[in-house]
């Protein structure tokens, strides 16, 4: 609790002083003190703030690691579909600005939100690899994710039973960090194109980007395309020659419909959709 209220306090003065970069970075710590607390509804909005500022302020140190705690939110929270997303997403931004240690925290992001489904061998290698490029890197876990991946971890270990769950492990491990995103992101590309292309899929969320076109409206599938697309309200309201009032409903009536907590697992999903 010391160390959210250090933020809070934080977060006050750089307000206070105008610092939007500062503003955005300590709303981003404080988000993630709250993950930890297990306050699900203020880390989202923390980490969402965060977000929306460090998008046009070029922040990427911010994007990759509030993008990754918005995953570990939704998964706290109860919905891996969504976390899964999240976590793709924030493997990717990682990769392509070399931050290491952020690709392999990605690949344990995955590993959780695939457990329990269709391959967990997959949830195990991806363990492994992550697991072996931490201790490459000299980087230990932060006790909240370590937590999670110990709990994962040892249900695979139930599931797959020690022998399996170690041999795949261990797999996982002879893979170095730049192989073991590549398989990751080739897996999440062809069960993304197996989604669209309509093969019967053992996920729940198969039939999503179907499911969108019921749920939502024209008009909010536009807007949920340019929020996949990285856009503000106001440059979305400028595009689509509305107000940003009511950009602001139609995100909120998306956000809704498809039980998602933030702008950015909008963003998410529409990626995952297919929708950019």
């Amino acid at each position: 609790m010391g160390a959210a209220r250090n933020a809070a306090e934080s977060l006050r003065l750089f307000r206070q002083a105008g610092d939007r970069l500062g503003v955005g970075q300590m709303l981003g710590n404080l988000g993630y003190y709250e993950l930890s607390a297990g306050d699900l509804d203020a880390a989202r909005r923390h980490l969402a703030e965060s977000h929306d500022i460090a998008r046009p302020l070029n922040d990427w140190y911010s994007i990759v690691h509030t993008t990754f705690n918005l995953g570990l939110a939704e998964y706290l929270g109860g919905s891996p579909d969504a976390a899964g997303a999240l976590f793709a997403e924030s493997l990717d931004l990682a990769r392509r600005t070399g931050m290491k240690a952020n690709m392999a925290y990605a690949l344990i992001g995955l590993a959780l939100a695939g457990h329990g489904r269709a391959d967990p061998a997959w949830s195990a290698r991806l363990h492994g690899a992550a697991d072996q490029a931490l201790a490459d890197l000299g980087h230990a876990l932060q006790p909240l994710e370590e937590r999670l991946a110990d709990g994962d971890r040892q249900q695979l270990r139930g599931a797959m039973g020690t022998e399996g769950f170690e041999t795949e492990y261990a797999v996982g491990r002879t893979l170095d960090l730049a192989r073991a995103a590549h398989q990751a992101q080739q897996a999440l590309q062809a069960r993304r194109e197996a989604r669209l292309a309509g093969a019967p899929m053992s996920e729940p969320d198969a039939a999503i980007p179907g499911g969108a076109v019921t749920v939502l409206t024209p008009r909010e599938l536009e807007v949920l395309k340019l929020v996949a697309q990285g856009l503000s309200n106001p440059d979305i309201a400028q595009r689509l020659v509305l107000s940003e009032h009511t950009v602001h409903r139609h995100l909120t009536n998306i956000l809704r419909k498809l039980g998602l907590s933030s702008r950015a697992a909008a963003a998410a999903w529409g990626v995952r959709a297919g929708l950019v």
